[in-house]
């Protein structure tokens, strides 16, 4: 519908005349011919009177459809908006049933957990501006076009990288306004540069503001605008008079030359550029942001926090993978429902699990999930289990025979340090006979 109230126009003026060029062109058209009928705005007799009754019926009806949302909201939200406010009222240390200040205050509370909520706002709004549609003005119905930011979550990331770095923008603004009020306080100053801002420049006030305002509204900031008012002024008016030659040198001012160029380079290439930079770096970062969540989502369990792959892995011989381990062992709302009746259930009545589970509850705590477990994983961890169990009575049979093996070398070393000990003495025995032999040749052999 908010589409459609764009196309809505006024029919052109040359289609009403019988002698215009686009009659002649239905002229021409046979109809026994098209397929589809040609729709003539001469026949329909379109005017102003009719296109506002138009644009009048479908802004009601957008009124109209609005409230009924709202209506339905209201229907959906308020209770739970109300029972939530009872509850902190209840579970507060001063609260007595009976109290009549205290039921007022529930009601506030509940009033204010109502309107503070993202949704209701978003739905009060847009009937908001259906109804001053109707009563005020088109233009409001225009602005329910930015409903679309609330339907894609990369418009609300664009939305959150410019108000994301606050603090940043206010630093680097803050260095521009000084920035400028410089360039502002010196053209003031100089009676050149007053004369160029042709009687903007009376006073310090005027001339920072004029400096402020052209650097983003004329193409090549401030003195971009001041060069093309010093054009139209003069130059060309004296070249329309045949004062200046086509030949004519250029006069380049050094006091502008060097004024424009350090406002253009400062300003426009160098501190806009480190703000469009901030946007472009929270944009990213809350991109990533987003792709994380989303993989999170999409390839890990709400509930146990196992990767798809592993669950996809450990089913693929039961046809037991994600989507059966998702819908069947895991599913979300099944603990959310557990959890709604705990909530709803009597304490008087809980049973022992129950009760410890209400606790758990309370308290914020998921102890109770059954993080990093899953019946399709009990398989692979007994298996698991068991492989590791060989793998450890491997280790210990490895770590004997090492020691074995160490103690056999010990043992093999001594022998032959022995060895090695006894043939030296062998040879120092057979060295000594041998010298003694052959100092008294008369003793004979053994």
């Amino acid at each position: 519908i908010y589409f459609f109230f764009l196309m809505i126009r006024r029919p052109p003026r040359s289609t009403q005349s019988r002698s215009s060029a686009a009659s002649d062109v239905y002229k021409r058209q046979d109809p026994s011919s098209a397929l589809i009928p040609t729709l003539s705005f001469e026949s329909m007799e379109w005017s102003q009177e009719r296109t506002d009754l138009t644009f009048n019926i479908f802004f009601l009806l957008q009124m109209i459809l609005s409230l009924i949302i709202f209506f339905f909201f209201i229907i959906k939200m308020a209770p739970v908006s109300f029972e939530l406010a009872y509850e902190d009222l209840e579970n507060a240390l001063d609260y007595t049933g009976n109290n009549f200040k205290h039921k007022v205050k529930g009601v506030f509370l509940g009033l204010y957990n109502f309107f503070s909520d993202y949704a209701t706002v978003s739905a009060l709004t847009n009937t908001l501006l259906a109804a001053l549609g109707v009563v005020s003005s088109r233009f409001w119905v225009a602005l329910l076009l930015f409903e679309v930011i609330k339907r894609y979550p990369i418009l609300l990331d664009v939305l959150q990288s410019l108000y994301r770095p606050w603090k940043q923008f206010m630093y680097v603004g803050l260095v521009i306004f000084i920035t400028v009020y410089c360039f502002g306080f010196y053209a003031y100053l100089d009676d050149f540069m007053r004369t160029r801002y042709k009687g903007a420049c009376h006073t310090l006030l005027p001339c920072t503001i004029f400096t402020f305002d052209f650097n983003w509204k004329s193409d090549g900031g401030t003195g971009g605008y001041l060069y093309n008012k010093m054009e139209s002024d003069g130059f060309k008016e004296n070249l329309r008079k045949g004062e200046y030659e086509k030949d004519t040198p250029f006069e380049l001012n050094p006091k502008s030359f060097i004024y424009d160029n350090l406002f253009n380079f400062i300003i426009t290439m160098f501190l806009v550029q480190i703000w469009g930079g901030l946007i472009i770096d929270a944009f990213s970062s809350l991109r990533e942001e987003t792709e994380k969540r989303l993989d999170i989502t999409e390839n890990y369990c709400f509930i146990c926090g196992n990767h798809k792959d592993t669950l996809e892995k450990a089913g693929s011989n039961k046809n037991e993978g994600w989507s059966h381990h998702t819908k069947r062992e895991h599913n979300v709302w099944a603990y959310v429902f557990y959890i709604a009746y705990i909530r709803s259930k009597p304490q008087n009545d809980f049973t022992g699990v129950e009760s410890e589970v209400a606790a758990k509850i309370e308290k914020g705590d998921i102890s109770w999930f059954p993080c990093n477990k899953a019946l399709v994983l009990q398989n692979v961890q007994l298996e698991k289990e068991e492989e590791d169990n060989d793998k450890e009575i491997i280790a210990k049979e490895g770590r004997a025979l090492q020691t074995r093996l160490s103690a056999i070398l010990r043992r093999m070393a001594k022998v032959q340090k022995q060895m090695s000990e006894k043939k030296e003495l062998i040879a120092s025995r057979l060295k000594r006979g041998a010298s003694s032999k052959a100092q008294d040749p008369r003793k004979g052999t053994i």
